[in-house]
């Protein structure tokens, strides 16, 4: 019997349909019910059995809302719909049994089925049956599309603008390896120096940096990337002396718009920066405002070139986001900010180090607080002006910390009256804080929101853990495999993003792939907290309890690496002590209330939440039961402005 429609693969809530494929004729007529009256539904609609079987399906069911399972002795002699069931089981979710005819279950299916709600077909006549299988799955799916209502097809994507760009990152043709962060830094500049042309599109930088060392043709990557230009180069360093080679191609066309040879100096970079960026908007027709003709395009923020050299440096250093990395990039920026002390994104940068260090590698405060504080002092004594600083300080130093709600409703006021300085900073501001009030689904709108607006610049790339933090808290374990992929893509050598992918792999019993990337991890730590992640999923249970053993013995780990093993291993006090140090320390209420559980099961995100401790936590930052209501109704006023609908989650 022919397939009755493609399974469903968008991010909405979906229902997981088990079936014995012997039933189709039965089931089949089911699902297309189901579906017209707006219900998304997943089945197996003819993947081919191995190892992708397996992984589509358990990634298909991990991210479901409901497993719906057909009954018959077809599908209770299946070994494929047991397997099905105990995983939805496993990962604890919802489950609807549907007896389609008269079944004597097995001791142990009855006993997994024996608190499950269920609909036995043949007591109900036909119209009855139907009505009470669609309450049930309302009541389940709240979410669901109103009867009747079915998603419009998407549209089919249009051409790229004329005016849009991709600027990959350039090659490094220097005898030494280690002249890359030359290469990385160049093309990232002309991003962020690009991106803040209102007629240009560029595309972002994490997307580019993904196609690192691909060797994909023109065609290939402006498909991919969707955009009607190319630009790509070259750099050769040595000493000194430095040698960049830079063309633009049209996609289209594939030919060569122009290239160029530039020979000469560090000190003669930002010419050549400037140069570029003025010679891709002549070629693309664009239309600069009235100060973009008059100022830089390429603005690094000093006109020093040793100290450039320096803060490209600590780029390339922190976007490893080690603990030993982010000291080296600390240094490198304050190596920067001393040879220009008017370089104040050299100092704001430092102070990220400070809090990172602090907040997540638990580094000593009493060392790290008085630095970041005087790099902040420093900062503000420059022309530099950080993404509302102010804003972030008051999220990070808890002396100073505004509550939710004030940060809220700052931030809400920054939408109705744009302030330039801000950068678009307001729509992140939004998403943490509706992350922090439970509302997760509209927090990822907000953050992919500032991901398109914001500059592309490394101050902005710790939102990709906020991002994947919430993609994992919602289920959404596909979208957060397939981000991470592109962050490992672009920075092969950062370990966090193999860490966070091999957890997505676990959690979503894709544990071929997990131990793939374990291998690649073990190279760079031989433990990690990964491994005992994989072992926790896999249910190996005494070899995680040893493992946890070890990870809370190491003085030097990470804080939510142990609170993350506490939780998890059941010692939810345990887990509580080490949050609360962490909070009383120096810890945002994000890390308080998202990070410090979207690595968890739904029950125990429940339990950890309702706990009186975390309660009473998320009260020091002024979130009461009645917030998540107030801001939702604060944040649905803006959608005119916004066009987002915040709606309320169900976990």
């Amino acid at each position: 019997m022919d397939r009755p429609f493609p399974a469903y693969k968008g991010t909405d809530p979906y229902i997981f349909v088990s079936y014995a494929h012997a039933d189709a004729e039965a089931v089949y007529p089911e699902m297309l019910r189901l579906r017209s009256h707006g219900f998304n539904i997943w089945y197996d609609e003819g993947i081919n059995p191995g190892s992708t079987w397996r992984d589509e399906v358990a990634l298909a069911l991990t991210q479901s809302r409901v497993f719906l399972y057909f009954i018959s002795a077809n599908s209770v002699g299946s070994e494929n719909c047991h397997q099905e069931l105990n995983f939805a089981l496993s990962r604890e979710r919802k489950v609807l049994a549907v007896h389609l005819e008269p079944t004597e279950l097995p001791m142990g299916l009855e006993l997994s089925l024996s608190n499950k709600q269920a609909i036995i077909k043949t007591d109900h006549a036909e119209a009855a049956y139907q009505q009470k299988l669609h309450g049930a799955l309302h009541s389940m799916l709240p979410q669901a599309a109103s009867a009747g209502a079915r998603a419009p097809a998407p549209a089919t994507p249009a051409e790229p603008d004329f005016k849009s760009i991709a600027i990959l990152p350039f090659t490094n043709r220097s005898s030494d390896d280690e002249n890359q962060y030359l290469c990385d830094g160049l093309a990232e500049e002309l991003i962020g120096g690009l991106s803040k042309i209102d007629d240009l599109h560029v595309a972002a930088q994490l997307s580019t940096f993904a196609l690192k060392n691909q060797n994909l043709d023109i065609e290939t990557i402006g498909k991919k990337l969707r955009v009607h230009h190319i630009l790509s180069g070259s750099v050769q360093k040595s000493a000194n002396r430095v040698r960049v080679n830079v063309s633009l191609n049209d996609v289209r066309s594939g030919h060569t718009v122009w290239s160029e040879r530039y020979d000469g100096t560090l000190d003669d970079v930002f010419e050549l920066q400037e140069n570029v960026a003025r010679k891709i908007v002549t070629a693309l027709q664009v239309e600069l405002g009235a100060q973009q003709k008059t100022d830089r395009l390429i603005n690094v923020g000093t006109l020093n070139p040793q100290a450039y050299d320096q803060f490209l440096l600590a780029q390339h250093a922190f976007g490893q986001l080690t603990q030993r990395s982010l000291a080296l990039a600390s240094d490198y920026f304050r190596k920067a900010a001393d040879l220009d002390p008017a370089f104040g994104r050299a100092h704001w940068m430092r102070m990220i180090c400070c809090i990172i260090l602090m907040r997540d590698f638990g580094a000593p405060a009493d060392e790290l607080l008085p630095r970041a504080k005087a790099a902040i002092a420093e900062m503000e004594t420059t022309p530099f002006v950080a993404p509302a600083p102010r804003v972030r300080v008051q999220r990070w130093l808890k002396e100073v910390r505004n509550t939710e709600r004030e940060l809220a409703f700052e931030a809400i006021g920054k939408i109705r009256y744009p302030d330039p300085t801000w950068n678009h900073y307001q729509f992140w501001q939004i998403a943490q804080c509706l992350g922090v009030a439970g509302l997760v689904t509209g927090a990822i709108d907000y953050i992919k929101r500032y991901l398109a607006l914001a500059p592309q610049h490394i101050e902005n790339s710790n939102v990709g853990t906020y991002h994947t933090a919430l993609l994992e808290l919602a289920g959404r374990l596909e979208e957060a495999i397939e981000v991470q992929g592109e962050y490992i893509a672009g920075n092969p050598n950062q370990p966090l993003p193999f860490g966070t992918r091999i957890m997505y792999y676990s959690r979503t019993g894709q544990y071929a792939r997990a131990e793939r990337d374990l291998r690649e991890l073990s190279r760079l730590f031989p433990r990690n907290f990964a491994q005992f992640y994989h072992l926790y999923w896999t249910g190996q249970t005494e070899a995680a309890k040893e493992y946890y053993a070890w990870l809370q013995a190491q003085p030097r780990l990470q804080p939510l690496f142990k609170y993350w093993s506490a939780f998890l291993m059941g010692h939810i006090d345990k887990g509580m002590d080490q949050l609360e140090t962490v909070a009383e320390r120096d810890g945002e209420a994000f890390t308080v209330k998202v990070t410090a559980v979207c690595c968890m099961p739904p029950t125990l995100v429940k339990e950890v939440w309702g706990h009186p401790r975390h309660k009473a936590l998320m009260a020091r930052y002024g979130v009461t039961d009645g917030w998540p209501q107030e801001l939702l109704e604060a944040v649905n006023e803006l959608t005119p402005t916004t066009g987002i609908t915040v709606r309320p989650d169900e976990f």
